[in-house]
């Protein structure tokens, strides 16, 4: 982009001897230094130029009232700094003069504003020059914030987003952390999945966390001899935790389970299989992302026809009847016996190597039997942090690992 000026409408406030090339180098390196651009002038056949590399550029004079605020104080910020590196120069206010606002430039680029002088150092004619842009500055309570999004309870690290357009990302801890944000601003924001959230800025609140859980309902349906079986115990297992349930009247047991989910807090293609016990009898199922339910029927013998048994030939033996799956319930506890809810733990088996896990709310997670070798010692290990003492009753800590 390039920005003309005819050259008998503007005065040079610089000593000539002095405005040379070398010059507006050392100039822009200064300007660097105080993320401030100043473009070298170049001169035409009866007007001067300044080149703005890129694309985007917009000058002030254009933005709206609420925008020419935001880039008032960011270019105040600025040309503070840039006084400085200037360090009271007896040309400084000479080198931040500019003919009108509409000489100053900006840009948004890769999240951050650029920030540009065209025609610095001239003035027009009979006019004083301007630059300092105050009465666009207004004062504004600013504040620290913290965002974050959680799924099943738990912040989710590096996951992409985006503030007020822009490209952001979560730090290892779950939270993205913004600086002087203006009290009672509004900024969307969205994620890659689709969720949109609006942020608005309370004074005196730091935390902004959104819950971005999708969910699915699990539902065991008990029939026997054709009348719902009420009052009958059933459990649902689902992503290492196991939950212990009773019909009501209709025969039947619900549970909102959270669906596991990916990289980009959108619900995983592949999920864990969902199993329903009742009766010893069991159901596997696989939810999907676009179901809401998953049904899990129990009807007695007398409820299915039987099938016909085929004949055997003589001599012959009959096929042996699948294995049901079997379950090892593993519960964790502190030194006074109270349960360890909601805990991660580590599974250490032979034949599975280490698999994290968490217990429920009664401190207990449930695991297919055969992940374990015969007579095989289950080994676990687990850590009570800090943050996990803040939020749970834990009884005589000995120990911060055990």
């Amino acid at each position: 982009m390039n920005v003309k000026l005819p050259v008998d409408q503007v005065k040079l406030l610089i000593d000539k001897n002095v405005f040379n090339s070398r010059f507006c180098k050392q100039i822009a390196t200064l300007g660097a230094q105080a993320d401030l651009l100043f473009p070298e002038p170049q001169i035409g056949a009866g007007y001067l130029q300044w080149h703005l590399s890129g694309e985007g550029w917009r000058t002030f004079a254009a933005c709206g009232e609420d925008e020419k605020s935001v880039v008032a104080r960011e270019y105040r910020r600025r040309r503070d700094a840039m006084k400085a590196v200037l360090k009271n120069s007896p040309i400084m206010d000479s080198i931040l003069t500019i003919p009108t606002n509409e000489y100053i430039y900006f840009k948004e680029n890769d999240g951050r504003t650029e920030i540009a002088l065209a025609a610095w150092g001239y003035r027009f004619h009979n006019t004083a020059g301007t630059g300092e842009l105050i009465s666009y500055t207004t004062v504004e309570t600013v504040q620290s914030v913290r965002i974050g999004f959680m799924w099943d309870k738990q912040l989710l690290s590096f996951l992409n987003f985006s503030l007020n357009n822009q490209p952001r990302q979560t730090f290892e801890d779950g939270l993205f952390y913004a600086e002087d944000v203006p009290v009672g601003k509004t900024y969307p924001i969205e994620l890659s999945s689709g969720d949109v959230f609006s942020l608005t800025v309370e004074q005196n609140r730091a935390d902004y966390i959104y819950d971005i859980t999708r969910y699915f309902t699990a539902c065991v349906r008990i029939t026997r001899d054709g009348s719902a079986g009420n009052g009958k115990k059933c459990s649902i297992a689902f992503n290492g935790n196991v939950y212990d349930l009773v019909t009501d009247a209709n025969g039947e047991a619900l549970m909102r389970l959270p669906f596991v989910n990916d990289l980009s807090g959108s619900v995983a293609d592949e999920q864990p299989e969902c199993i329903a016990e009742c009766d010893s009898e069991c159901l596997k199922k696989r939810p999907a992302a676009d179901e809401d339910q998953l049904l899990f029927e129990f009807g007695s013998v007398e409820d299915v026809p039987a099938e016909p048994k085929p004949e055997l030939a003589v001599g012959s033996k009959p096929a042996p009847a699948p294995e049901e799956p079997q379950f090892v319930y593993i519960r964790l506890k502190d030194y006074d016996g109270f349960p360890l809810a909601d805990i991660d733990f580590v599974l250490t088996t032979k034949t599975k190597g280490q698999v994290s896990l968490k217990t429920n709310y009664e401190g207990e997670c449930v695991v297919l039997r055969e992940w374990f070798s015969d007579k095989e010692k289950i080994n676990v290990s687990f850590t009570v942090t800090p943050e996990y003492q803040k939020t749970h009753d834990i009884h005589r800590t000995k120990s911060q690992k055990r």
